[in-house]
C-alpha cells in the first residue's frame, strides 16, 4: 500500500512545476527520532501536501541529515530547477546546523531557497534553539511538569481555581507555544501557587501526588529555576509580540528587517542589564530573592541564551525575497499598482527566480493589474483556479508561473486558505511506535486517506505489488 501512495506521490510531483520539502524532526512514544517528510506542490491547480515519509539518518551531522533528504529527492527524480523552497524545524535548529543541511541542498538545489514555514511556529523554534543550552532545557522541562500535574486531576484544577483563580495552559511537550503563557502564569502568581501546593501536599494520601507536588515546591523556591523563571518572563512577550509581526500577511523584507531590530534592541537591554531581571521583580512586590553567592555563570548563560535567540532569528530569516512575489500580487494593492507599478518588489522576483520572461511577466501584471475579474480573486489560490479553469494558463503564462511559485512555497505571511499543515497531522499520529518501514506506511494510510481513496484500482495495484514481490512462498497467482 505504500508504494502505491509512493508512486501516486511521485506522478503528482513529476507533473507540477515547482516543489517545496519540509522536514522536521519528530518523536514517537519511545522517544525515537527520526525526520518527517513533506513535500508542497500544486497539483492541478490544487495547493497540495503529501506526507513521503520517516527517514532516520546514519548520524546526526548536517552532513548526514543532508544526505538522507537529498536521497529522497533523488529517489523520486527531481530536477534542478523544481525545488525552490527547503523548510526546516527541530532537525536543525536545535542541533545548530541550519547553516550545514541548507547550503548542502542548494549546491544540488540552486532555487531552493530556506523558507520560514507557517508550519513551524515561531515561537516554538525560538524556544527549541534557546533549549541547546542544558539549564534552559531543564527549565522547560520542569515548566511542563506544572502542565502535567495540574491537567491530569479534575480535583487539582479545580483547588487551583479556588486559590490562584487562573488556570495553568494545557499542552503536550511538542506545542512549545504554550511554553510562553505558562512561564507568565506561574511568575505571576508565584506566592499563590505555592500555598495551593502546599494543601495539596498537607491533604493527599498518595505517595504520587506527594511526590509530585512536593517537586514542583521545590522548583519555586528554586535559585537556578526562579532565575529562567524571571529571565524568560521578560523575553517571552517580545518574543509573542515579534511573532505576530513576522505573521502579518504584508508583512515585506524591510518591515520584517525593521521588527528584527526592534527585537534586537529589547534583547540587548535584558541581556546587558542581567540586574534589571532581579531589581524588577523587587519592585513589582514579586520578592524573588537570590543569595548573595548566586553563580555569576547563570548571568553569563542567560546572555548566551539571548544571543542564540538573536542569531537564530537573524538566520531564520536571511532571505525574504520570497515575500515580494506575494506582495506583487496583493490584491488590495492593485489599484495603486495601476498607477505605480511595484518596480522594486518586480526586480527582486524576477532576480531571485531567474526563469521569468522579464518582458512577458510585466506585461502580463500590468493586464492583471487593471482587469476587475481577476482584481476580484481572493487570493493566490483562487487566482490560480481562475486561470486554470478559464484556460488563461497559456496566454498569462508568467503569472501563472508566479501563483505556482508563491502557492507552492509554504510561507509564514499566508492567506487561510494555503495553510494547512499536513506536519500537524503527522505528529498526531506519532503517539504510537512500530517498526520504521511500517511507521512510515501507516501514517501514509491516516494522514493521507483522502488521497487514498481517490487512487484508481487501488486494492488490485496494492494486490499485484504483493503477489509479485520476491521471496514469496505461496504461490497467489491463478492458472
Amino acid at each position: 500500500m505504500l508504494d502505491v501512495c509512493r508512486s501516486d506521490i511521485k506522478h503528482q510531483i513529476r507533473s507540477s512545476t515547482f516543489l517545496a520539502i519540509q522536514a522536521d524532526e519528530t518523536t514517537d512514544v519511545d522517544n525515537k527520532k527520526q525526520i518527517a517528510i513533506i513535500f508542497r506542490y500544486v497539483h492541478n491547480g490544487i495547493i497540495t501536501e503529501r506526507f513521503w515519509g520517516f527517514v532516520r539518518p546514519e548520524g546526526h551531522t548536517d552532513e548526514h541529515i543532508a544526505n538522507a533528504l537529498l536521497n529522497e529527492l533523488e529517489t523520486i527524480g527531481v530536477e534542478p530547477e523544481k525545488l525552490i523552497a527547503q523548510c526546516f524545524d527541530g532537525v536543525t535548529v536545535t542541533n545548530g546546523q541550519f547553516g550545514g543541511i541548507q547550503a548542502k541542498i542548494k549546491e544540488r538545489f540552486p532555487h531552493a531557497h530556506f523558507i520560514h514555514s507557517y508550519a513551524h511556529p515561531l515561537n516554538n523554534v525560538i524556544i527549541k534553539a534557546a533549549s541547546i543550552n542544558k539549564n534552559v532545557k531543564i527549565f522547560f522541562a520542569n515548566i511542563h511538569d506544572f502542565l502535567s500535574f495540574f491537567s491530569s486531576s479534575t480535583k487539582r484544577r479545580q483547588l487551583l481555581d479556588e486559590i490562584v483563580k487562573t488556570q495553568i495552559p494545557w499542552a503536550t511537550p511538542i506545542r512549545w507555544n504554550f511554553a510562553g503563557r505558562t512561564v507568565s502564569t506561574v511568575f505571576e502568581n508565584k506566592d499563590l501557587l505555592i500555598k495551593c501546593l502546599e494543601v495539596i501536599t498537607d491533604s493527599a494520601n498518595d505517595t504520587k501526588t506527594i511526590n509530585e507536588s512536593t517537586r514542583l515546591l521545590n522548583y519555586l523556591h528554586n535559585e537556578d529555576f526562579l532565575f529562567w523563571l524571571s529571565l524568560f518572563y521578560r523575553v517571552m512577550p517580545h518574543i509573542n509580540a515579534l511573532c505576530c509581526q513576522l505573521q502579518e500577511p504584508t508583512a515585506t523584507g524591510p518591515y520584517i528587517k525593521t521588527c528584527l531590530s526592534t527585537f534586537e534592541l529589547e534583547l540587548t537591554k535584558i541581556k546587558s542589564e542581567p540586574d534589571y531581571i532581579i531589581i524588577k521583580e523587587e519592585n513589582d512586590c514579586k520578592r524573588l530573592r537570590f543569595s548573595d553567592n548566586f553563580n555569576d555563570n547563570s548571568t553569563a548563560a542567560a546572555q548566551e541564551v539571548c544571543d542564540v535567540i538573536l542569531t537564530q532569528l537573524k538566520s531564520i530569516f536571511a532571505f525574504t525575497d520570497h515575500l515580494s512575489l506575494s506582495n506583487l500580487l496583493a490584491k488590495d494593492n492593485f489599484n495603486s499598482y495601476k498607477v505605480d507599478f511595484p518596480e522594486s518588489d518586480f526586480q527582486t522576483t524576477v532576480q531571485c527566480y531567474n526563469f521569468f520572461d522579464t518582458g512577458k511577466l510585466r506585461s502580463e501584471l500590468n493586464i492583471l493589474y487593471k482587469r476587475e475579474d481577476m482584481g476580484s480573486m481572493e487570493g493566490v489560490s483562487a487566482l490560480l483556479n481562475f486561470l486554470k479553469e478559464n484556460e488563461l494558463n497559456d496566454a498569462f503564462s508568467e503569472v501563472y508561473k508566479l501563483c505556482n511559485i508563491i502557492a507552492t512555497i509554504p510561507m509564514a505571511t499566508v492567506e487561510n486558505d494555503r495553510c494547512f499543515s499536513t506536519l500537524k497531522r503527522v505528529k498526531t499520529f506519532l503517539r504510537n511506535t512500530v517498526i520504521q518501514d511500517r511507521l512510515t506506511a501507516l501514517t501514509m494510510l491516516s494522514v493521507e486517506k483522502k488521497m487514498v481513496k481517490q487512487i484508481r484500482d487501488f486494492n488490485n495495484k496494492v494486490f499485484n505489488i504483493f503477489v509479485n514481490a520476491n521471496g514469496r512462498q505461496a504461490d497467489f497467482h491463478y492458472k
